[in-house]
């Protein structure tokens, strides 16, 4: 099996069951409790269902049963920990964009590119402060285009995507892209709608260009926090 690669910095912690979501700095949206509280009992399911198929592998007397499971396991726990991380906070404290988007990757890369042999790189060269709220939108935006990337450009063999995160004066800009098979003719569907949403509230936008080689995706959005578009 082929462990995807992943290349956060040497400062990335061990992911936990702490994202973030709040309006702004100071005044935190509590509608935000029941996305965590949808997200606990998701961890819940996980769980009862690792705990089943466990137990099942634990009693199987065949060994090629035992070592059948042991793959759905391993993805099982992958995901819940992609949930763990998406998990919203109704904190006000800040973080570092850059953190989170390392927690996000790593995450992705355990659970959507495992036994690929798709790379996933994360690029970024300084410390983006912003309220956990934003952070987590972001978050929410980067995994679904790593989604995107890992189900339609790998097609045929393995590639890698690569994430960037850079920042001026007055924008943030992520980008997504991957060297895998081009798809001209993408027609945008949920997933694709609910990033131009969460990009909106932002106060930013979504761009994708095919390219020769692959497509790249750009989440641009103020670094100052404005009033949310809907």
């Amino acid at each position: 099996m082929i462990t995807p690669e992943f290349s956060p910095p040497s400062s990335l912690k061990t992911a936990a069951c702490s994202g973030g979501s709040v309006i702004n700095a100071r005044v935190p949206d509590h509608s935000l409790v029941y996305v965590a509280e949808l997200i606990h009992r998701i961890n819940n399911e996980y769980s009862t269902v690792i705990s089943l198929a466990s137990s099942v592998a634990a009693r199987a007397y065949v060994p090629e049963v035992r070592a059948a499971l042991q793959p759905i396991l391993d993805r099982l726990h992958a995901y819940a920990r992609v949930h763990c991380v998406m998990r919203p906070s109704v904190s006000t404290a800040p973080m570092d964009l850059g953190e989170h988007m390392a927690q996000v990757c790593a995450a992705m890369a355990s659970a959507a590119l495992q036994g690929r042999d798709v790379s996933l790189h994360l690029v970024r060269s300084q410390p983006i402060v912003l309220d956990e709220g934003r952070c987590w939108r972001v978050g929410l935006i980067l995994a679904e285009l790593i989604t995107n990337a890992a189900r339609h450009a790998f097609n045929s063999g393995g590639g890698s995507i690569t994430v960037e995160l850079t920042k001026d004066d007055q924008l943030i800009v992520c980008s997504v892209i991957d060297d895998g098979s081009s798809n001209r003719e993408f027609e945008p569907g949920l997933g694709t709608s609910l990033v131009v949403a969460l990009a909106a509230e932002l106060g930013g936008t979504v761009r994708r260009q095919p390219e020769p080689y692959g497509t790249a995706v750009w989440l641009s959005f103020p670094s100052l926090a404005g009033p949310r578009r809907t």
